[in-house]
C-alpha cells in the first residue's frame, strides 16, 4: 500500500540514487573530467578500466594491479623484439648444443620477459586521492609516523579541503593537473597523467613511466637483457666458428 505522494517520494529518492552512481561512473571512465572520483582500494576490477592515460584491466590497487600506460602498442613491440629472436635463438642454435646451453638459453629468455611483464603491468606508483578516513597506502613511504586519521565526512568540500590542507602540513604538494596531494618526492607525469611516486623517467617500450613500485623490476630487466644478449652473441658466434649454420 501506501499513498501515491509517498510512491511517488520513494521513486524521485531511487532515481536520485540511480542518478548519482551514473555520474560517479562517468566521472570515473573519462579522464576529461577534472574533479577525480575516490578510488577503491578493495573492490577488485574483472574488465579493462580507464583512468586518466592509463588502463587498469585486472586487479585492485591494494592487492596488486595490471595495470598499462599509453604507450601500449610500443609495449607489444618490445615483447616482439625478445620473443622472435631468443625464439630463433633457442630452435636453431640452442637445440643443436649441450642441453645446459639449451637450459641457460631458455632461463634467461623466460626471465628477461617476466621482468618486462611485471615493469611494463605493475603499478609504478600512482598517487590516488584517499578514501574518507584512510591513511597512506601500506605500499607507500611513510611521511610522519603520527600522520593524523583524515575526516570520514566527504560531503563537502569544506572537508575534503580540511584533509588537503592537513596533508601540505605533512610535506605533500598539491598537483594543479590531476588535483591529488602527492607525497614528497612525487611527480606529475605528463604522458600518463597521473602523479607518480619517485617518477624516474617515461619508458615508451614498457608502455609507462618508471616510478618507485616497477623500478627495480626495470633494473632486473635491464641486467636480465643484457645476460641474454650476451648469451646469445657468445654461443651464436661458437657455432658459426665451428662452421655449423644458424638456421
Amino acid at each position: 500500500g501506501g499513498s501515491l505522494a509517498e510512491r511517488s517520494g520513494a521513486g524521485v529518492a531511487a532515481g536520485a540514487m540511480d542518478i548519482n552512481k551514473c555520474l560517479c561512473r562517468v566521472a570515473k571512465e573519462f579522464p576529461e573530467a577534472r574533479q577525480r572520483c575516490i578510488y577503491d582500494d578493495e573492490k577488485p576490477v574483472l574488465y579493462p578500466h580507464r583512468f586518466a592515460n592509463m588502463v587498469l584491466l585486472m586487479g585492485s590497487r591494494r592487492s596488486g594491479a595490471c595495470i598499462v600506460g599509453p604507450d601500449w602498442f610500443c609495449m607489444l613491440v618490445t615483447y616482439v623484439l625478445i620473443l622472435v629472436p631468443s625464439s630463433f635463438f633457442l630452435i636453431n642454435v640452442a637445440s643443436r648444443m649441450h642441453v645446459i646451453v639449451l637450459v641457460i638459453g631458455l632461463l634467461g629468455a623466460s626471465l628477461t620477459v617476466w621482468a618486462f611483464t611485471m615493469t611494463a603491468c605493475a603499478d609504478p606508483g600512482i598517487v590516488y586521492r584517499r578514501r574518507a578516513g584512510q591513511r597512506a597506502s601500506h605500499r607507500s613511504r611513510a611521511v610522519s609516523p603520527e600522520e593524523p586519521q583524515l575526516s570520514t565526512d566527504y560531503s563537502s568540500r569544506t572537508s575534503m579541503r580540511r584533509d588537503d590542507d592537513e596533508l601540505l602540513r605533512l610535506g605533500y604538494t598539491m598537483c594543479s593537473i590531476c588535483e591529488v596531494p602527492r607525497p614528497p618526492g612525487a611527480q606529475h607525469c605528463y604522458d600518463c597523467d597521473v602523479c607518480v611516486e619517485d617518477l624516474d623517467h617515461h619508458c615508451p617500450w614498457s608502455g609507462k613511466c618508471i616510478g618507485r613500485r616497477n623500478l627495480v623490476y626495470f633494473r632486473a630487466f635491464l641486467a636480465l637483457l643484457t645476460f641474454h644478449i650476451v648469451f646469445v652473441i657468445c654461443v651464436t658466434g661458437v657455432q658459426l666458428a665451428n662452421g655449423e649454420p644458424v638456421t
